[in-house]
């Protein structure tokens, strides 16, 4: 089957969870032995196309598309309702089929951006969710919605009349081949993206609760302090560009999220699980994960700093019997 992934990133857009979700797409439909090519909606040299473009650009794409050409089309939608319209659009072709990947749930993503901050951000979100819920509500049964979870799926239920498949992550080979952690960790590993809100909130989060637990161990961050603060988290040491992910958690270590999110699957717990590094990190973010000794979950706010000097103090073998983590690749609904 020849199958064609849309997206709408522009070439210069880092955004690293559309990336690793595109590759989750691909290794999920070449296990089933599909051809894939993936192409963006945004033609090549341009930049950072605004909201208004980006819903021109799907307009323009639902009508040059030659059914022909392709058996699928994936529309990967994410959090962007234009990209539903593209899905009703491709679907009236009723010559191909057609696949709409949500990844995480949109009721629980709603939910959390009605707890962001400040008027304008309110507002926009808002707006957001408005829209989506007409694209979803006149999305056709013949498209299947995807999702990175079970619990994802679970709590979208009823969103549309659609069927639903879990398309879960991609396993990291690479990672596998660290072997298991045995001994105690001797450094925090904290993978965060300090150009957004949520990753310098958690930053000053893992900070708070180091002071509160009086946890004295090396901290160490994936990529660069935030450039207009370069001085916002001092005591931190930033690693800034690890080229492979074998040497980011090479370290005896363990990692460390402080994001509450309990939508989708958080790439760097999964990261973690598939390097097989003992893991402290909010039970509502680990909803995938199996519970095995070496992943410490944190029911509240107020015992993340007992929970995390516990994990730091425990004698760890990550190797013994881990099951198969929660989110299995191509089960349907």
């Amino acid at each position: 089957m020849r199958v064609l992934v849309l997206h709408d990133l522009s070439q210069d857009e880092a955004r690293y969870g559309v990336r690793r979700r595109l590759q989750h797409l691909r290794c999920h439909e070449e296990s089933a032995g599909n051809t894939v090519e993936i192409r963006s909606i945004i033609p090549p040299g341009r930049r950072r196309p605004g909201r208004p473009e980006r819903l021109l650009r799907t307009c323009a794409a639902a009508g040059r598309f030659r059914a022909d050409d392709f058996d699928k089309v994936v529309v990967v939608a994410l959090s962007a309702p234009h990209m539903v319209f593209l899905a009703r659009a491709l679907v009236r072709r009723r010559s191909v089929s057609v696949q709409l990947d949500v990844c995480d749930s949109r009721r629980l993503l709603a939910a959390q951006r009605r707890t962001t901050t400040g008027r304008p951000a309110r507002m926009r979100a808002a707006t957001s969710e408005l829209v989506a819920r007409v694209a979803f509500a006149r999305l056709p049964p013949a498209v299947t919605r995807s999702y990175i979870s079970r619990h994802d799926v679970d709590s979208d239920a009823g969103l549309s009349g659609s069927a639903t498949l879990v398309v879960g992550p991609a396993d990291f080979p690479d990672l596998a081949e660290l072997g298991p952690f045995v001994g105690r960790p001797r450094s925090i590993l904290c993978p965060v993206d300090t150009t957004t809100v949520e990753g310098r909130a958690s930053i000053t989060l893992l900070g708070e609760v180091m002071g509160e637990a009086a946890i004295t161990v090396p901290v160490e961050v994936s990529g660069e302090p935030p450039a207009d603060d370069p001085q916002a988290a001092p005591g931190l040491r930033w690693l800034g560009y690890v080229p492979t992910l074998h040497e980011l958690y090479a370290r005896p270590c363990v990692v460390v999220s402080t994001n509450p999110a309990s939508h989708g699957v958080q790439n760097k717990l999964w990261e973690a699980f598939q390097a097989r590094r003992p893991v402290v990190a909010f039970d509502d973010a680990l909803h995938w994960a199996p519970r095995v000794p070496w992943i410490h979950r944190v029911p509240s706010r107020e015992e993340f700093g007992r929970i995390l000097r516990a994990a730091l103090e425990t004698d760890h073998d990550t190797g013994a019997g881990v099951p198969e983590p929660e989110p299995e690749p191509g089960s349907r609904a």
